[in-house]
């Protein structure tokens, strides 16, 4: 029987920013996936792929996590004792540690990436935890920051910051902020993260806290591959950092087998928040790491995955083979030839954020189901009504309501100024502000994340995110079945993200293109604003691809929608064409990911092009967009 080692969640990304070469074991990579070690050391591969998968199944089945005895991995979304993957586990008797050191359930929060070892009863949606591991991705100070912005140089919804040489993505609502926020990011903040890696040099963080930072006391961590190794001079390389191993203990490691290549997590401190030498503490093996616990007998953590063991993990699709439904999860391969996908018209591609569930075959994940993790879907509201029995929350959008499911996988957090870190259904309220993420299931809309926010109450304002319905140009526009007038003073924003009359924009507007619309105060179903979105990829997506540039250690970015934050920049209607259009092939523009299939209007759009990448853009819209 093959065994495999669950190794860090993010190594993927730190050796494709450090460089230095890994083993060919396979070994979880990152997120929770299992891949091989290449020479580079890279976790994920390049690579474009549109197409579907198959499966289809029961698009509002909600069951998730192991079944029976196993392991899995994903980010903590609600508690109540803890959700995780869908499934809501019973953390009393659990050992739990974070960061190698014991401590206790009130020492959690969302949006942190955790390793569980225990079970999955039947019903699929609760189960008993006996082990809990957390351990953060990298911790250390931004060196850079780079924004998205459009044309007109506003912030987009997200950002790439750089801490110790890793590229961090950061979003406005995929990412969780604990004593900071998405807008106040400085660099020489000391952060503290938690995520998953991408393809290229990219982290996709799920959890971002702010720490005092003391120079020589607070402790750095970052994951790679020894490189340039002086074994007289006691120090080798990790990308730009140059570590100082002299005072460093050595743990679960021969010293005398250190080398160039040994995949290694290094502790230690910086002698100011700009330096590149890391003073180590301690150097140990990458992996899930139970600390004291595990030291001192208290626990015994087994990573070892065999064939046919259950596993479940999150992370971001790469190299989609269409032909051969097959890609790659941060190095795992993964065969999605039988799962079942939810929704069921879910469109896997390149930058998709899934969950996979599955057994292991050799070295292959076979997926079992497949849920879409993030949705496009975005709608900020307050909150009219609740319904607790259905776990509904019915939203106010002034010309009606949208009724919103909140289940076991929606994350929720307060981001008030007196947050609830314990938030869930129950804490909710008439008149609450919220930010709502979702996916739509068969015609009902399930929210993938809940952001309570603060909010004047004398002010009205909604924002609403979807496919377009239907719309008669220069007059009005209907999103998710609502229908909003337009006027004189509402403004557009092009494709490309600049200012526009509104013939401009209907001229480029299809149904089943993603809209942004924004009705402030007063809410009258007038929009004031209107903006295309990019259909396919979360935030940041796009603008912080790395794919083609994994040896770049900079933290810089070369797409021109992105930005220093001392930059605006700008980006022609040509690349924001290719961000705002669906690389998935639908005909309309529409992304299955958020569970639109772009007919509303009762219109066929059920024809595609396989070679949507050589599409010349004659028509003035995106290639693959035209409905």
């Amino acid at each position: 029987m093959t065994y495999r080692h669950l190794f860090t969640f993010a190594l993927a990304a730190v050796l494709t920013a450090c460089g230095g070469g890994g083993g060919s074991a396979p070994e979880v990579v990152s997120g929770g996936s299992i891949g091989t070690g290449g020479g580079d050391g890279s976790g994920g591969s390049s690579g474009s792929g549109g197409g579907s998968g198959s499966g289809g199944g029961d698009a509002g089945d909600t069951d998730a996590g192991i079944s029976g005895s196993g392991k899995a991995i994903g980010v903590i979304t609600q508690f109540g004792s803890i959700f995780v993957n869908g499934v809501e586990y019973d953390t009393s008797e659990a050992v739990i540690v974070v960061n190698g050191v014991i401590a206790t359930e009130d020492d959690l929060g969302v949006g942190m990436v955790v390793f569980i070892q225990g079970t999955v009863n039947e019903d699929g949606e609760t189960g008993v935890a006996e082990v809990v591991i957390v351990d953060d991705n990298l911790k250390g100070p931004i060196s850079e920051i780079t924004s998205a912005t459009n044309e007109s140089g506003e912030l987009l919804d997200a950002r790439q910051i750089t801490v110790l040489g890793i590229d961090v993505v950061v979003e406005r609502t995929g990412t969780v902020f604990e004593d900071t926020t998405f807008e106040s990011l400085a660099t020489g903040d000391f952060v503290e993260i938690y995520g998953f890696a991408e393809s290229g040099n990219n982290i996709r963080a799920t959890r971002v806290e702010l720490e005092n930072f003391v120079a020589g006391v607070t402790k750095v961590e970052v994951y790679g591959a020894v490189d340039v190794l002086d074994t007289t001079a006691e120090t080798f390389m990790l990308g730009t950092y140059a570590v100082n191993y002299s005072a460093a203990v050595f743990d679960d490691i021969d010293e005398s087998a250190f080398a160039d290549g040994l995949l290694v997590e290094v502790k230690g401190t910086l002698a100011s928040a700009d330096s590149l030498v890391i003073d180590a503490t301690k150097i140990e093996p990458t992996g899930i790491d139970g600390g004291d616990a595990e030291d001192d007998g208290e626990i015994d953590v087994d990573t070892s995955l065999g064939d046919d063991d259950e596993f479940t993990t999150e992370g971001t699709i790469s190299g989609f083979d269409a032909t051969t439904n097959t890609f790659t999860l941060n190095g795992t391969t993964v065969d999605a030839s039988s799962a079942q996908l939810i929704p069921g018209n879910l469109t896997l591609e390149d930058g998709l954020i899934v969950q996979v569930e599955g057994t292991f075959s050799g070295d292959v994940l076979i997926a079992e189901e497949i849920k879409s993790r993030r949705g496009r879907i975005e709608i900020e509201a307050r909150v009219s009504a609740l319904n607790e029995s259905a776990q509904t929350v019915t939203l106010n959008l002034g010309v009606g309501v949208l009724n919103v499911a909140i289940n076991a996988q929606t994350l929720m957090d307060d981001d008030r100024d007196n947050r609830d870190q314990r938030f869930n259904f129950e804490d909710l309220m008439v008149g609450d502000f919220l930010e709502i993420e979702a996916i739509d299931v068969d015609g009902a809309l399930v929210a993938t994340r809940v952001d309570r926010e603060d909010e004047d109450e004398d002010e009205e304002e909604i924002s609403l995110q979807a496919p377009v319905d239907d719309y008669v140009a220069e007059e009005s526009i209907t999103l998710l079945g609502l229908q909003f007038a337009v006027d004189s003073d509402t403004e557009y924003e092009s494709i490309g993200g600049g200012d526009v009359p509104a013939s401009a924009f209907f001229a480029e507007i299809s149904t089943g293109f993603l809209v942004k619309l924004e009705d402030e105060d007063p809410l009258d179903g007038v929009a004031d604003e209107l903006e295309f979105e990019d259909p396919g990829r979360p935030d940041g997506g796009y603008e912080f691809d790395d794919d083609d540039d994994d040896d770049d250690d900079s933290g810089s970015d070369d797409d021109d929608s992105s930005s220093s934050d001392d930059d605006s920049g700008s980006s022609s209607d040509d690349e924001a064409c290719e961000v705002a259009s669906d690389d998935s092939d639908t005909a309309d523009g529409s992304d299955s990911s958020d569970g639109s299939d772009g007919t509303t209007d009762g219109s066929d759009d059920n024809s595609t092009d396989d070679d949507d990448d050589d599409d010349d853009d004659d028509d003035g819209q995106c290639p693959g967009s035209q409905g």
